[in-house]
């Protein structure tokens, strides 16, 4: 990940639009939830993101609780999700909640954090470094009980396998690495920002971006990521995050781009074929009603 930032924006010159995303994002997300603040438009139909950390997002405060409930036992996770895990998502006058998928994302990392370190002392931080993709088919909501299992292999500073949801036959995300890293102060691990607030980062920079083209009433849901790769570098409160996505496909239901986020100009994360569905908001009122039925 050695793509110059500065210099990709010398190439494109100015943007053709300038566009307020966390006003437009506020019609569904509470400030727990925006992780995008300004999108920029260029000629060439490329478009940048920014995201100024919050102070609200990070460190033990902002952990979803389903992180804690997570359990290991006889080969299998479990956790039970609640509405704190779907904090923001979407705000009351919606009149729904979905846990966020790049929460599940995070739940994984929790996962592998536990299974690595449930048999040696912890040295450093444990951190996202890349999968091949990572597939949200269904709606998590609050209240569900989530199983899922992995067969992962473990060296001294790697974790790496797959993950499958019980009752399914494919996995949810295959090849999801972590490696160790150098361990933070306290002060510090106060003022990081999970690794999995980078998915939504860049989901909502491309869902704005898509619903330039989109009619109205609809939501992006981000349904999938394909190969991503992280590097192991903290993201702190007061940071800047800037994301520049590339379209690849688009059309009225589903938007399909790629993804590279810089901080302070250096590139923390790559990520292709990010897929989102432009969802009416009466039809995933529908889907959720429906995975209430199934708990």
């Amino acid at each position: 990940m050695t793509t110059s930032h500065e210099a990709s924006q010398e190439r494109r010159g100015p943007p053709l639009k300038e566009i307020d995303a966390a006003k437009v994002l506020s019609n569904w997300y509470g400030q727990d939830s925006i992780a995008c603040h300004k999108l920029r438009i260029y000629q060439d139909g490329t478009a940048e993101s920014e995201f100024i950390v919050g102070q609200n997002l990070c460190g033990p405060d902002s952990r979803p609780p389903m992180f804690d409930r997570l359990r290991l036992r006889n080969g299998v996770f479990t956790t039970r999700t609640s509405p704190e895990d779907a904090k923001e998502h979407f705000i009351e006058p919606v009149g729904i909640q979905v846990i966020p998928g790049h929460n599940m994302t995070g739940l994984v990392a929790e996962a592998f954090t536990q299974e690595f370190y449930q048999s040696r002392e912890q040295k450093g931080t444990l951190y996202v470094v890349g999968f091949d993709f990572m597939r949200f088919k269904d709606f998590v909501i609050p209240g569900q009980e989530l199983s899922f299992v992995g067969s992962t292999t473990k060296t001294d500073k790697e974790i790496v396998g797959p993950m499958t949801m019980q009752g399914q036959s494919r996995p949810f995300t295959r090849n999801f690495r972590c490696e160790e890293g150098e361990m933070l102060d306290e002060d510090v691990q106060k003022k990081v920002l999970d690794q999995h607030w980078i998915f939504e980062v860049n989901a909502q920079g491309l869902g704005v971006m898509s619903l330039q083209q989109a009619p109205k009433d609809v939501v992006p849901v981000l349904m999938e990521s394909g190969s991503s790769s992280f590097a192991k570098v903290p993201i702190l409160a007061g940071d800047i995050a800037t994301s520049r996505f590339t379209l690849k496909a688009v059309d009225e239901k589903q938007v399909l781009g790629n993804a590279m986020t810089f901080v302070k100009d250096q590139q923390v994360a790559e990520q292709k074929d990010i897929l989102l569905q432009l969802v009416p908001i009466q039809t995933l009122k529908d889907a959720v009603e429906a995975a209430k039925q199934k708990m």
